[in-house]
């Protein structure tokens, strides 16, 4: 509390051995700083940066396409999200989730709610996929015995309506939760026990 109340960019914690001396990795450190303190370096900084270019270093490229799901591309807004990935010979899934839909049997595992499929044509022989940071979209390109499909995926954000809060209880020894949904219909989860 006191680096941020003093405008510290650090704040050390210092205490005693077991035997009530300071230790040596403290005082060192101590001195250290003393030291960059009363002899402040001044580095030239490059306040313009390229983001585009700069994250592009460091998109997730896939030079093959996924075979699997925990292998896929991923994309997502906090709420919505998809895993891209190869489902066959001739297919490319694009399954999709959401953060708020769990199995509470599983450490709240999130479930899938679906999925869309590309079937192409011809039989897929290769392909990638490139997880581009900067636009938040994945771009693919699928080549098959028939052409290639070339494609961008991305999940939009739009601020929506949260459904109502669930209603729990119990009903003859067996707990539930209800949760009604603003665009209708109700998710129920019942247990025993």
């Amino acid at each position: 509390m006191s680096a941020v109340q003093y405008g510290s960019i650090f704040s050390l914690n210092v205490g005693p051995d077991y035997g009530g001396n300071l230790r040596e990795i403290d005082v060192k450190t101590l001195r250290k700083i003393g030291e960059m303190i009363r002899n402040p370096v001044t580095v030239p900084v490059n306040k313009t940066i390229n983001w585009s270019a700069f994250l592009g270093r460091h998109d997730l490229v896939f030079k093959e396409l996924p075979a699997k799901f925990d292998n896929g591309a991923f994309l997502g807004n906090g709420l919505m999200g998809t895993m891209i990935y190869r489902d066959g010979p001739d297919r490319l899934r694009f399954e999709l989730g959401r953060s708020d839909v769990t199995d509470h049997r599983r450490d709240n595992g999130r479930l899938p709610i679906g999925g869309m499929i590309l079937k192409t044509a011809g039989t897929i022989k290769s392909g990638s996929l490139r997880l581009v940071l900067w636009d938040a979209e994945v771009r693919g390109e699928v080549v098959t015995d028939k052409g290639a499909i070339r494609f961008r995926a991305m999940v939009h954000f739009e601020e929506i309506q949260p459904n109502p809060e669930p209603e729990t209880g119990e009903y003859e020894g067996i707990g539930f939760c209800n949760q009604q949904r603003v665009a209708g219909g109700a998710y129920t989860t019942a247990w025993q026990g």
